[in-house]
């Protein structure tokens, strides 16, 4: 509710405490918040609809340092794009994360350093792997999977050395 009808002071607060495991807990048709949640410093994030056994069990595990089950607990973990459990290389989600915050393919190209022939390849390729047609569809699939959709004027991506292109 922190980051739904507020602006997060009371998260910001409560994951600074010594010693505090925050959990955070959020509707699937949010995972945007969940996202931010975690971006914020809590430890994890579990779905509102999860059973009284499972989120018993993440509560135990976060105590004594794990996680739990990955199908219950979602994590944002700068080493792991969203998106990859459909496959969606790095560079696929940054792309995609892009068009999820309104940038045009120009846009895109331009901050990743990147050719509109580049761009429009990885466009086609992660449509394919999310299942969509269009625009509106990827847009609509990386939101219900977590995608930021706050835009950031101001930050500039840097490169991409992966060998991925």
């Amino acid at each position: 509710m922190a980051l739904h009808e507020g602006d997060g002071a009371d998260l910001d607060v409560l994951v600074k405490q010594d010693g505090a495991i925050v959990l955070a807990v959020g509707r699937d048709l949010r995972p945007d918040l969940e996202a931010e949640a975690l971006k914020r410093g809590a430890r994890a994030a579990i779905s509102l609809g999860v059973s009284a056994r499972d989120l018993v069990a993440v509560v135990r595990d976060s105590l004594d340092g794990r996680l739990g089950d990955p199908d219950v607990v979602r994590r944002l973990d700068g080493s792991v794009p969203l998106g990859q459990e459909v496959g969606l290389s790095g560079r696929e989600s940054n792309v995609l994360r892009l068009i999820v915050q309104g940038y045009s393919n120009v846009e895109i190209a331009e901050r990743l350093f990147l050719s509109i022939n580049s761009i429009k390849t990885y466009i086609r390729t992660t449509y394919r792997k999310i299942g969509v047609g269009n625009r509106q569809q990827a847009v609509t699939w990386a939101i219900q999977h977590g995608f930021p959709i706050d835009r950031d004027d101001s930050e500039q991506d840097p490169p991409d050395t992966s060998s991925e292109e």
